[in-house]
């Protein structure tokens, strides 16, 4: 007891100083746990928006893209319904074509059987030459009619393509 009263300032000098030194750093380490925890918490923020953005970024890509497949199976149909559009026009083509030849023939068949056809020849002939004329017409018109009909077509198919990969690089980051 003689030493403790001799020296019982120095113990509780000692004793008040383990206290505050446990008490600071009780609370450094609590001060950082919290830091620690706001730094994890913005952490996953940051990640969960960055999720949603590329979640969102892949949707409107998924979406631009099928617009592009819609858009490309469009164009396929319009495509079907030009070329059966075209096949109507070349079977009236074929048909006035056959009109055409009986018409030559009968052109034909009267210089042989008729008098009148003889006196006139050339009448005949100049209608000859005018159905041979209409018939080569019909025939490059034809040609021509099927060639604008697909250059359009294509047209559209190239513009809508053109269309969806500007949007997709207008979308892209």
């Amino acid at each position: 007891m003689n030493l403790l009263r001799k020296y019982w300032w120095y113990v509780l000098a000692l004793l008040l100083g383990a206290f505050m030194v446990e008490r600071i750093y009780n609370f450094g380490y609590v001060t950082m746990e919290r830091k620690h925890d706001q730094y994890v918490a913005e952490r996953d923020s940051r990640d969960k928006a960055a999720r949603l953005a590329a979640t969102e970024k892949e949707r409107t890509l998924e979406q631009t893209l099928q617009t592009a497949v819609q858009n490309t199976e469009a164009a396929k149909a319009e495509q079907e319904r030009l070329r059966a559009v075209i096949a109507i026009a070349d079977g009236t083509n074929d048909r006035l074509h056959d009109e055409l030849k009986a018409t030559r023939a009968n052109l034909r068949g009267q210089g042989n059987y008729s008098t009148l056809a003889e006196r006139s020849a050339s009448a005949t002939r100049a209608a000859m030459v005018l159905s041979d004329l209409f018939g080569s017409c019909s025939t490059q018109l034809k040609e021509l009619g099927g060639a604008v009909d697909q250059a359009q077509s294509r047209g559209r198919q190239c513009e809508r393509s053109y269309n969806t990969v500007r949007e997709l690089s207008n979308k892209a980051p």
